[in-house]
């Protein structure tokens, strides 16, 4: 997410479509966290959780083949649909399996692993990247590090969420 300014600048893309794609994203994400009881109840929790992660490597890839400013602004949607997974849907799979005293520090935890070890990774191996090689060698990058993301967390997502409607009440108070 930190280098969409940067793309949509790359592609020819007006200021106020970089403020418009982001806004566009926010919408995605509230929208889909409005609607969190309805979106896991119909869909199983693993899949909700694993689609946002799904969708990261896809989002890098449409990047690095689009050219179109308007298309851009689209493309970052996806990556609404991967906040909703990873801090909605990621903050119920975890609730689900801590006990209550461990919830907020497993919290804790989980944003440092998502938000903060792979941002600070991101703001440190982006520039470098991006000065040596370009943006579409930086989203190729980003694709399979998301790629690898998504395989890890599809691994350890199978151990978490049970399959039973039943078992996905969280642990009592």
């Amino acid at each position: 997410m930190s280098f969409y300014s940067v793309y949509m600048r790359d592609i020819g893309a007006a200021s106020w479509m970089i403020g418009v794609g982001l806004a566009m994203q926010t919408l995605v994400e509230i929208l889909l966290s409005a609607n969190t009881k309805k979106i896991t109840d119909r869909f199983p929790l693993r899949k909700v959780y694993l689609a946002g992660f799904a969708l990261m490597p896809l989002r890098c890839l449409l990047y690095i083949i689009n050219r179109s400013p308007f298309v851009g602004m689209l493309i970052q949607n996806l990556h609404g649909f991967y906040i909703f997974s990873a801090f909605i849907v990621g903050l119920i799979v975890l609730d689900m399996n801590l006990e209550p005293e461990w919830r907020s520090t497993g919290q804790s935890y989980y944003y440092s692993a998502f938000g903060g070890f792979g941002a600070t990774f991101a703001a440190i191996m982006g520039p470098l990247i991006l000065e040596e090689a370009g943006i579409g060698v930086l989203f190729a990058f980003a694709m399979a590090v998301s790629a690898l993301g998504f395989f890890v967390i599809s691994r350890i997502s199978g151990k978490l969420i049970p399959k039973s409607r039943e078992l996905l009440q969280p642990v009592s108070e």
